[in-house]
């Protein structure tokens, strides 16, 4: 696949041998790859008509629908750039990214329904390029403002490329599972779609439940799709060979003890700054930790040490990565980006002239697959997303009467990382009336399974909180009674 090149251009191709095939289905109805194709372009011209144009970041809040990917591919062709508002965000949040980003326009139901689909085809526009900016993905930051990730085109193209191993086909029904605010869309969506696949976007409604996903899977023969490790490990043991999967990827949590299946199952691994997937590991037995696999082709990496110096094998060190998948920068925010983004101090070869310091650490085994370790700063892994401890404790700190808090991840018997909140006051507070009060003002992924009231903080010898010394409670593998109790 040729990089300098857009999504927007491959996809012409892709209907032109496709034409009459299921392209995407929602909520009982689907389109085919030429209506998908039809009702982007029509879309495209009503944003250039509305004054859109190259480089604009237009708001998709559609939620999980066909109108959304509609969007997606209508502004691209357009020249603009999407990002995908999450609609359970608190309102707060999401006026401050819409006024960030100096949206021109907001797509969301009432826009798409202003449209006459049913009008003769437009010219077929495409004013993107490789360089211009396609997506901006949100991610959390430590003040609770939170980073836009800018993605260039040809760093989809090159993510397109890179996912090939995993023989997505036309035969293949591709499930997408992700959030659309989150960058394992785009990797699910893009890819199926230019390999003439056809893809089923789950209801939110059902997402949630393993038993509905199980269903949903059987009546659309999905053939492929990602799931988080803790739905994993509870759709294998349901499975049975019923379904018609030939590959699970898993992934954005720790995963452990998958029993072999008839079907492939794949430990991946990315980062919204380097377009999604870096890298992939097949799962062939049962064991306590899975690798996250061999790096990508196209990708180059490097173990770093604190002092910027290569590690030696089998070590611990921070991952470095460079290649066309890495992303622009962070947006208006050229100090993040000058601390994560580096000239590559290894080679300037075309391509490879910057790096990323993902501030994962890593070891590299003997048989050249990476082990992930940790994160280097206080970032956690919570449903796939990134949240960082502080930017939790900073909004708890704030409920009145709260004097300190610490926020801290612990992982279940099924590896799922669950977020528990531990606070201090000089009287009794109810822990209900503080979570109503984090839900208004976070994302439903970081608001603490449980919030528990302490005396005082375990403490080091030098008086430092001990964060090893926090441990969860003991009804951690039972999360509806968790929520209930704390």
């Amino acid at each position: 696949m040729v990089i300098e090149q857009t999504f927007c251009s491959l996809f012409r191709e892709v209907v032109r041998r496709y034409p009459d095939k299921t392209a995407i289905y929602c909520n009982s109805s689907g389109l085919t790859y030429r209506e998908l194709d039809a009702r982007s372009d029509i879309l495209a011209c009503r944003l250039v008509s509305c004054g859109v144009k190259r480089e604009d970041i237009v708001c998709v809040a559609t939620g999980r629908s066909i109108d959304t990917v509609i969007a997606m591919i209508g502004i691209w062709k357009a020249g603009a750039a999407y990002f995908y508002l999450n609609l359970a965000f608190p309102k707060v949040q999401a006026d401050e990214i819409l006024e960030r980003c100096r949206c021109p326009l907001v797509i969301d139901e009432s826009f798409m329904r202003e449209i006459n689909w049913s009008e003769p085809a437009p010219a077929k526009l495409d004013f993107s390029t490789p360089g211009s900016l396609a997506v901006m993905i949100f991610t959390s930051g430590s003040t609770m403002k939170p980073k836009g990730v800018m993605i260039e085109h040809r760093n989809i193209i090159a993510m397109v490329d890179s996912v090939s191993g995993f023989a997505i086909t036309d035969k293949d029904a591709v499930c997408i599972f992700p959030s659309f605010s989150f960058v394992a869309s785009v990797s699910d969506m893009f890819p199926a779609l230019l390999r003439g696949a056809a893809m089923y976007i789950i209801e939110e409604d059902r997402r949630r439940d393993i038993r509905l996903i199980m269903d949903y899977f059987i009546a659309h023969s999905i053939t492929v799709s990602f799931l988080p490790p803790h739905m994993a490990v509870r759709f294998i043991q349901l499975e049975e060979s019923r379904t018609k999967l030939r590959l699970l990827l898993v992934g954005s949590e720790n995963m452990r003890n998958l029993s072999l299946q008839r079907y492939e199952i794949r430990h991946v691994y990315g980062s919204s700054e380097m377009c999604s997937l870096i890298s992939d590991y097949v799962i062939q037995d049962a064991r306590k930790s899975y690798p996250v696999g061999k790096v990508k082709a196209g990708i180059k990496y490097y173990i770093m040490d604190d002092d910027g110096k290569p590690v030696t094998p089998g070590k611990d060190g921070e991952l470095w990565l460079s290649g066309p998948q890495l992303s622009r920068g962070y947006y208006l925010d050229p100090k993040k980006t000058a601390e994560q983004y580096l000239l590559n101090p290894f080679t300037s070869e075309p391509g490879y002239e910057r790096v990323f310091k993902t501030q994962d650490i890593v070891r590299q085994l003997e048989d050249g697959n990476l082990q992930y370790v940790s994160r280097k700063d206080n970032m956690l892994k919570i449903r796939g997303y990134r949240v960082e401890a502080s930017a939790v404790e900073s909004v708890l700190l704030q409920y009145p009467k709260v004097i300190d808090a610490v926020v801290r991840a612990f992982l279940d018997s099924n590896g799922t990382n669950i977020l528990c909140g531990y606070f201090l006051s000089e009287e009794k507070l109810n822990p209900k009336d503080i979570k109503v009060f984090l839900r208004e003002r976070l994302p439903y992924y970081m608001v603490p399974a449980c919030l528990i009231q302490m005396e005082d903080f375990p403490r080091t010898m030098n008086n430092k909180i001990s964060l090893s010394d926090f441990h969860p409670p003991v009804e951690i593998d039972d999360h509806k009674l968790l929520e209930r109790m704390y």
